[in-house]
């Protein structure tokens, strides 16, 4: 959901949106706004505002009850047998010192102001503390109460929670639009017609032959062959395309949704956790996919 100010569209968070996300949220909605796709724009704030992405978050922070360790823990899979793909880690890598240099940046901001408070005795007037440490810890404190005493979560299980929203941002913005469908089907006629130019030029390069070679007439018959396969692959581009109406554009949307979404998250957590990929996919594609339909998809 966002708010209009001086004509501007400004993105309004929930409390369940985790504080770690909002500015990569913000990006994502700069970017939107200054594209000016009304489609775009409204994609950002499903994932900001729609309370069915409460539930996605809940999920990968949620703990064991024993030992109070993450269910969907991103750091196990890179100590296990197998490892994310390469992409994947790498995104997970720059999140993690994105979020790293954060803190320091944060740190340094405290050191410069531990300066400015030790050379203006007003400042320890004005903060109504004794020291800058007690104002710190004030401060500390009161962070920590408003947080509900929920768990700090480990850097890599944010930086590969910052993994899932950028790609399901990306993915919403790409195959939710009309726009990207309609170039997919162009592609696809323009693949036909390039199928049956090869098989016209196999059909004119097979006719000067001479039929006592053994090399020539074998080449012409392997040529009457790709000449047919070819003919065969331009009718099934072409009945592609003619299918990706609008009723179909929506399935074939879902379906690469579905399916990058669930390689992503398996890529992070091990597991391709059906229920939550059905509910990133409903929310960026503004419709409702089941978890069985999903499973069914990532058979």
């Amino acid at each position: 959901m966002s708010a209009t100010k001086d004509g501007v569209p400004h993105l309004l968070f929930r409390d369940w949106f985790p504080q770690s996300l909002k500015v990569v949220a913000l990006e994502w909605h700069g970017l939107a706004v200054r594209s000016q796709s009304a489609e775009k724009i409204a994609t950002v704030e499903r994932f900001v505002s729609d309370p069915r992405m409460k539930s996605v978050w809940a999920e990968l922070e949620r703990r064991k009850r024993a030992d109070r360790s993450l269910i969907h823990d991103a750091r196990a899979l890179f100590h296990g047998s197998s490892s994310p793909k390469k992409g994947q880690m790498q995104a997970v890598f720059a999140a993690s010192r994105q979020a790293e240099q954060t803190e320091k940046n944060h740190k340094k901001l405290i050191a410069q102001f531990k300066k400015a408070w030790n050379k203006n005795p007003e400042l320890k007037s004005i903060s109504g503390f004794s020291s800058f440490e007690e104002m710190i810890a004030h401060a500390s404190i009161e962070a920590e109460t408003k947080r509900e005493d929920v768990e700090t979560l480990p850097l890599f299980q944010l930086a590969a929670m910052e993994v899932v929203f950028r790609e399901a941002i990306k993915l919403g913005v790409s195959l939710g639009s009309i726009h990207y469908w309609t170039q997919t089907r162009a592609s696809y006629r323009e693949r036909a017609s390039q199928a049956r130019a090869e098989a016209l030029l196999l059909k004119h390069a097979g006719g000067r032959h001479i039929d006592g070679d053994s090399d020539a007439v074998a080449l012409r018959k392997q040529g009457k062959k790709l000449q047919r396969l070819l003919l065969n692959t331009a009718e099934q581009y072409e009945a592609y395309a003619d299918l990706l109406t609008k009723g179909q554009l929506d399935n074939s949307a879902s379906l690469e949704f579905v399916r990058r979404m669930s390689a992503t998250l398996k890529d992070l957590f091990g597991k391709t956790l059906i229920s939550t990929v059905g509910t990133i996919a409903s929310v960026a594609l503004n419709r409702v996919i089941s978890p069985v339909t999903v499973r069914e998809w990532c058979r």
